[in-house]
């Protein structure tokens, strides 16, 4: 997460988190990924779910939307609502709520990510259990009972659909300005920071 500097009265005072070019990040929604991007990314921010929960708390809000790309990888940022999970009975649901949001978004990339939807709840079952250390990545959900595997069918169509016109055309991760390194790791994703910190 961004580094706070100081709070004066309701004003709190922090890091700005800036791209691989040193311009403000922008979001992990404004860029398309390759599958094996869109999967390191998802790990990536599962990973970061997790070491928030293990401090007895959970984002509350999260999404691609405030998840910054920035140079050392994704950013969590936007946290005012953050869940104590001893206070609050909704915890599992709100975890689960908070990472389906995430996984949602990047199973437009790579479908196989749905996989995950309902990673949140087997995430709260290992800290119910005092097992969070042994997690290191998303477990695979039941299949839901409800249009689980249609739902699955309905993204990889999309995909197929929103792909077949870019045939014989390289995919742009990020706007042209963006500074790229190997495809395979998350972080390089980052482009010019159209928006700024809100």
């Amino acid at each position: 997460v961004p580094e706070p500097f100081f709070l004066y009265e309701n004003v709190l005072f922090m890091e700005l988190v800036i791209d691989a070019n040193g311009a403000p990040a922008s979001r992990l929604a404004d860029f398309d990924y390759g599958p094996e991007q869109a999967a390191a990314l998802h790990l990536e921010v599962f990973l970061q779910v997790k070491s928030l929960l293990e401090t007895g708390q959970i984002h509350g809000d999260l999404s691609a939307y405030n998840v910054l790309m920035a140079a050392q990888g994704p950013t969590i940022i936007d946290l005012p609502q953050v869940v104590d999970v001893s206070k609050n009975n909704n915890a599992r649901h709100i975890l689960g709520r908070d990472l389906r949001n995430v996984t949602e978004h990047l199973s437009r990339f790579d479908a196989r990510l749905l996989r995950f939807a309902n990673c949140g709840d087997a995430l709260f079952r290992h800290l119910e259990r005092g097992t969070l250390g042994t997690v290191s990545g998303p477990e695979e959900s039941a299949p839901e009972t409800r249009g689980g595997g249609r739902r699955v069918r309905d993204a990889e169509r999309g995909r197929a659909g929103r792909d077949k016109g870019k045939r014989g055309v390289a995919r742009q991760p990020a706007p042209s300005r963006a500074h790229h390194r190997a495809p395979e790791r998350p972080r390089d994703a980052g482009g010019p920071g159209r928006r700024g910190l809100r």
